[in-house]
This record gives structure tokens, sequence and C-alpha cells, in this order.
């Protein structure tokens, strides 16, 4: 797995920006915290509470959360099989 996700940005003030207005990078609240590591942490199918725990701290989707808080309750990694292959193996 790459981890090349992209540019992933929030918007703060709605607005309209076109083509050859400037975008500035204002703060990185968590510059520790690259969305390559956040994509690592849970596609690497990691279980250990010791890495878990501090993602837990980030403003993650909600979705992204739950899946971390249910690996440090059961100590299981999600089967992922549907999603990737379109079916259960």
């Amino acid at each position: 797995m790459t981890r090349k996700t992209g540019l992933y940005f929030r918007v703060l003030e709605e607005g309209e920006i076109i083509a050859g207005d400037e975008v500035l990078l204002v703060e990185r609240m968590f510059p520790e915290w690259t969305v390559s590591r956040v994509m690592q942490l849970i596609f690497s199918g990691e279980l250990n509470p010791e890495y878990l725990r501090p993602a837990l701290e980030l403003p993650l989707p909600d979705s992204w959360r739950s899946l971390i808080e249910k690996r440090l309750e059961t100590g299981i990694v999600e089967n992922w099989s549907f999603r990737l292959f379109g079916s259960y193996l």
C-alpha cells in the first residue's frame, strides 16, 4: 500500500475560490499525525493499544474513531474482505 492519499483539508469558512487563488496552510494542529500515519494505523490492522490510544486524541471521523475503539475493546481486527473483494471469503 502506498498510502498516497492526496491532500486533505477542512473548510473553516464558507466562500468561493477559483483557479489562481492563493491557499495557505494556517495551522497544523497535529503535525506528528499525518494522514498517511493514520491510514497506516487503520489499514495495517494495528492492535497495540500503545499506538491506538493516542489516535483517539485526534478529531477523527466517527467511523474511524469507532473502529479504533472497537479494536481496543475486542483486540480483534475487523474483516475487510467484503469491502475489498465484494464478498466475504
